[in-house]
């Protein structure tokens, strides 16, 4: 797909290596997946996603080609993939909706959640679509404006993870 005067960078030929790197920040094997799958399949926090995970794998782009440098496309794909790690690593996914808050006043008790959402499986009640909403779907289908809901909340824990990124993977960090 790129030539050797391409700045462009492939994901697939350096997949293994960039798991390894994930492997050295987290401690643990993530599979590292293209993008494209979530994108066709309508996943992920935002459709405007340039890499995101699903609470398992991490999914990024094939091909980065965002800026002129070959290295500084490597670089921008191992900030997106450090990103991602960071989310794994330091709880993104680990919400429980029916766990109480302890840091706020728990509303989720009072406010009635919303009838099962039904997409295309009208002949089976729902029963598939239901076992495949997250914790975190489940909690934003409780606030009227979901989209705001889900904007603020992925302004507000991508700034989190950084912050933990800072600080636990300090060698990372431009000195």
């Amino acid at each position: 797909m790129s030539s050797t005067n391409s700045s462009a960078v492939e994901l697939a030929p350096i997949r293994e290596m960039l798991g390894f790197y994930c492997h050295a920040l987290t401690e643990r094997r993530v599979e590292l997946q293209d993008l494209k799958q979530l994108v066709d399949k309508n996943i992920g926090w935002s459709k405007n996603d340039i890499a995101t995970s699903d609470g398992a794998a991490i999914f990024l782009p094939a091909v980065v080609e965002r800026f002129e440098g070959r290295a500084d496309n490597y670089d921008f794909l191992k900030v997106m993939l450090t990103q991602q790690a960071g989310h794994l690593e330091f709880g993104s996914f680990e919400f429980e909706f029916d766990r109480p808050s302890t840091r706020f006043t728990d509303l989720r008790p009072s406010i009635k959640e919303p009838a099962a959402y039904h997409d295309h499986d009208h002949g089976h009640e729902g029963h598939h679509e239901q076992e495949s909403v997250t914790e975190l779907t489940r909690f934003f289908r409780l606030f009227p404006n979901k989209r705001l809901a889900l904007d603020v909340f992925s302004i507000v824990e991508s700034a989190r993870v950084e912050a933990r990124i800072m600080e636990h993977y300090r060698g990372i960090a431009v000195a």
